[in-house]
């Protein structure tokens, strides 16, 4: 009921347009090059209802509504109060809103987990106070092939040690090496970063992938 509620200053058709209009840009979420982007203030509004609009709400109820509406309207307007209000949450929130996170970064449908894995990277990855929670929390056994890949995608600034446990848990299945390889290839890339040089080099002698481009520059990069 409190769906509706939320949402009642749309019309049914008005509510729908933003569906699709969330659904065609969320796979893009935080590339340059996306085809399209969701401008709209909709998720904004209906965000700010959740977190400011309701005191009486526990923090609880808020993961939960939000969840609700992003399988919705997927963006990242609706995501970011979950940074903004993570320190100060209870830990059985925190439980609950990384299940939810989990979820959808280890499902199929990019639409969904796209937006959850870009709020991973720079609302929690990017920040030390918090990222070994996110990381635990979503590279913690049981998961899925999809899910890992993700995280190891966007984990270019997470401490290189904390990586390498993961690397370690996974270089033995070659089909993981080139999913190891991009993470490398992140982590030196990126302005910000963590990478442990010698380690990665030897690590990179160690995958079985084809010499591509990217290769070859992390090979450069790393002898350097």
């Amino acid at each position: 009921m409190e769906k509706e509620q939320l949402t009642s200053f749309l019309s049914a058709e008005a509510y729908q347009r933003e569906r699709e209009a969330a659904f065609r840009a969320a796979p893009y979420t935080g590339s340059s090059a996306a085809p399209t982007l969701y401008r709209s203030q909709v998720a904004s509004q209906i965000s700010d209802q959740i977190w400011y609009a309701d005191q009486a709400r526990s923090d609880s109820e808020k993961i939960a509504l939000t969840f609700e509406i992003y399988r919705d309207l997927p963006c990242y307007a609706l995501l970011v109060e979950f940074g903004m209000h993570y320190d100060p949450a209870s830990q059985q929130a925190k439980a609950q809103f990384w299940a939810a996170a989990k979820r959808l970064l280890e499902g199929e449908n990019l639409a969904l987990a796209e937006p959850v894995a870009y709020m991973l990277a720079v609302d929690f990855f990017a920040f030390a106070d918090r990222c070994d929670d996110a990381w635990y929390a979503t590279t913690a056994l049981p998961t899925t092939p999809t899910g890992l890949e993700r995280v190891l995608r966007i984990s270019s600034r997470v401490p290189y040690a904390l990586k390498a446990e993961l690397y370690g848990r996974l270089v033995g299945d070659r089909s993981w090496h080139p999913a190891i390889l991009r993470s490398l290839y992140n982590s030196a890339t990126d302005s910000f970063g963590a990478i442990d040089v010698a380690a990665a080099a030897a690590l990179l002698a160690k995958l079985h992938v084809e010499p591509s481009p990217m290769y070859q520059e992390l090979r450069s990069l790393l002898a350097a």
